[in-house]
């Protein structure tokens, strides 16, 4: 499930709100993510991309922790936004 939420008091467009985006490492998020960024946010909103985790994220099936690996595949994906982010004046931040 994927989730869109914009809040603050700027939501007319006029920056300083906050926008959510529920993520999870596919296609669909990243195409609502890029929507998010490119439609709903304005220079100087936050975006926060934000990721659930569930016990079988955390471990893997032999009982070793593959939250590191999880992380690092996430810090991928998300780091091609960085650069549109600081061109647009959006803030952006992942929570995992």
């Amino acid at each position: 499930m994927k989730m869109l939420l914009r809040e603050g008091e700027g939501m007319a467009g006029s920056g300083d709100s906050t926008v959510i985006v529920g993520v999870k490492l596919d296609p669909a998020s990243r195409e609502l993510l890029t929507w998010a960024l490119v439609k709903v946010a304005q220079p100087g909103d936050t975006v926060i991309a934000l990721h659930i985790l569930d016990n079988n994220e955390i471990v893997d099936r032999e009982g070793k922790s593959s939250l590191l690996s999880l992380v690092k595949a996430f810090d991928n994906v998300l780091a091609v936004y960085e650069g549109f982010c600081n061109l647009k004046q959006v803030g952006f931040c992942f929570v995992m």
